[in-house]
């Protein structure tokens, strides 16, 4: 009779263990049902008017941004000099290149004028520049970024070159179209002071100009 209480006693304490972990499963369950139910969707977008990416170190070498409605996207050096940007400026969109500070650069611009390319040995050093329009290509050389020295242009009808001094005034000047090709001198003033022409059919001519801008000297007469 004892034996049989106690195992009646003990199928008792199996079925309140059961029934207790029966409930803690379904609390657990309804626990999770219950956050899931509450818990906020993911992100799609990300709204902000900047981005920085740093590195290990903290440092900001990435910026993606809009600045006065103009977006653009930079990557600096570990000093946080910019090495490379790209902007779209009023509907032209430019790739620069800067290596460090007053090291040069590159620059690539694209707009509804056509593209542009620029080089630069520094700030205020030697330069290239080139650009294609829709009638019109041209090269141009500098001894420094603020003067040409040499231009090269190119067009449906016409190809010329012109060579300037320091000053970004024509010396020489050299063009060439259909029938005819000039020459033109000028002096430190930028005034022409000799001219020359050629045409295909055998007529070329000599002016010489004088201080007035009047010609003084001709050949042939």
């Amino acid at each position: 009779m004892n034996q049989t209480i106690e195992d009646r006693v003990a199928l008792l304490e199996a079925s309140a263990r059961r029934w207790r972990v029966a409930a803690i499963l379904v609390s657990a369950a309804f626990a999770v049902s219950t956050l899931c139910a509450f818990r906020a969707p993911p992100p799609t977008s990300i709204v902000t008017p900047e981005i920085r990416v740093t590195d290990e170190a903290g440092r900001t070498r990435i910026v993606l941004g809009v600045r006065d409605n103009k977006p653009a996207i930079m990557l600096l050096d570990t000093s946080g000099h910019p090495q490379c940007s790209l902007a779209d400026t009023d509907g032209t969109v430019g790739l620069f290149l800067l290596p460090k500070a007053d090291g040069g650069e590159a620059g690539l611009t694209i707009s509804d004028k056509g593209p542009l390319l620029l080089m630069r040995g520094s700030t205020a050093g030697p330069c290239l520049a080139a650009n294609v329009t829709a009638d019109q290509s041209g090269l141009i050389l500098g001894g420094t970024s603020a003067s040409r020295q040499m231009g090269f242009t190119a067009d449906a009808t016409s190809t010329g070159i012109t060579i300037l001094d320091p000053t970004s005034k024509a010396q020489v000047s050299l063009s060439a179209s259909a029938g005819q090709s000039v020459v033109g001198l000028t002096g430190t003033d930028g005034e022409k002071r000799i001219g020359a022409v050629a045409k295909d059919s055998a007529v070329s001519g000599l002016v010489c100009f004088d201080g007035d801008k009047k010609p003084c000297w001709s050949a042939p007469k």
